[in-house]
């Protein structure tokens, strides 16, 4: 798993106060990138480790997921642009917090508080039940080139295994 863990900035609150956020703010970070909150239910994303041209099969399987009932909110993905070869997405916000506050700022204690297994549990339960699309088949997760599914006849199968990781 990367240790690489996205900072907020400054520069990038002045770049979305410059594109007309009222008054953005940070939101969260980690491995994948910087969240910042813009107001009015939108939420931007600064990624790190993806380059732009990859994004097309995240926005596939967001939309793959989508498609199917959770106990969760899911990912909206509204628009994308590139600045300076980095991709930001602009997405719904999704309702509740954290896990933790100063998210992105520490990396996670290896043995996470039951609230955080219980979320993530959650979540995997809930991706486990959604039907395996085409786009899930070739999805790879951050920092390994072969896709999740690899060796797996099932995408709850390759989930699992990732939790053994």
């Amino acid at each position: 798993m990367a240790e690489y863990l996205q900072r907020h900035s400054d520069d990038w609150l002045a770049y979305f106060a410059a594109r007309g956020h009222r008054a953005p703010q940070p939101l969260a970070a980690g491995v994948e990138g910087a969240v910042y909150r813009l107001g009015e239910g939108l939420v931007a994303k600064v990624w790190s480790g993806r380059p732009p041209a990859g994004f097309g099969l995240i926005r596939e399987v967001y939309q793959d997921i989508a498609a199917h009932p959770l106990p969760f909110a899911t990912p909206q993905i509204l628009a994308t642009e590139e600045r300076d070869g980095v991709l930001v997405t602009y997405e719904r916000e999704l309702p509740g917090a954290p896990l933790r506050g100063g998210a992105g700022n520490t990396p996670a204690a290896r043995d996470l508080p039951a609230h955080e297994t219980d979320a993530l549990l959650t979540v995997l339960r809930g991706l486990a039940s959604v039907p395996g699309s085409p786009a899930m088949q070739r999805l790879t997760i951050q920092g390994d080139d072969r896709p999740l599914w690899d060796g797996h006849p099932r995408f709850p199968d390759a989930l699992a295994d990732l939790v053994v990781l």
